[in-house]
């Protein structure tokens, strides 16, 4: 018979956080995504009908699905709180009151935020530092190249403790 001892391992990890800015073509998403939630009258949305709306309102759903970019920049406003997915509904969204208020002006947000493992990493060093910007002040996409999405990424190092367990002879 054998029996279990748990033990913990401490392990270095060495992961890249990644720098997202609250842009202006990020704004401009989120204006469409209240724009279609308004015209149509309805409160939440798959991303692929923003993304139809945006660009053409005839647009097939499977035209849009061929924008990959902006269903890709579009899910990025939820770090900022902006949107969220829809309890039980995967695939569906909906406007935040944090996003109506940035959008209307009453509220301001972080100008980036660092994000791992598709999370905000708050403890992040100079997290609490970040400008906050009203929806006005979102500055133009400044990458142009594919070089610069490489300047998004920073390592970040830290330990991880696990719990491991093993299986040992009982007559030990």
């Amino acid at each position: 018979m054998t029996q279990q001892n748990i033990f913990d391992v401490t392990e270095i990890v060495k992961k890249k956080v990644r720098w997202i800015h609250l842009d202006e073509r990020l704004v401009k998403h989120a204006y469409k995504a209240l724009a279609f939630t308004l015209d149509n009258n309805r409160q939440i949305f798959r991303v692929d009908e923003i993304i139809a709306y945006q660009s053409n309102p005839n647009m097939s759903i499977q035209e849009a699905r061929m924008a990959a970019n902006d269903r890709a920049d579009f899910q990025k406003l939820k770090y900022f709180g902006v949107v969220k997915k829809v309890e039980d509904r995967p695939t569906f969204w909906e406007i935040t009151q944090t996003g109506m208020d940035f959008l209307v002006g009453n509220r301001r947000l972080k100008k980036k935020v660092p994000v791992m493992d598709n999370k905000v990493v708050s403890d992040y060093e100079g997290y609490d530092d970040i400008p906050l910007i009203g929806v006005e002040e979102a500055a133009p996409r400044w990458q142009k190249e594919v070089q610069d999405y490489r300047l998004d990424y920073q390592e970040r190092i830290y330990k991880v403790t696990h719990q491991r367990s093993e299986l040992i002879p009982a007559n030990q």
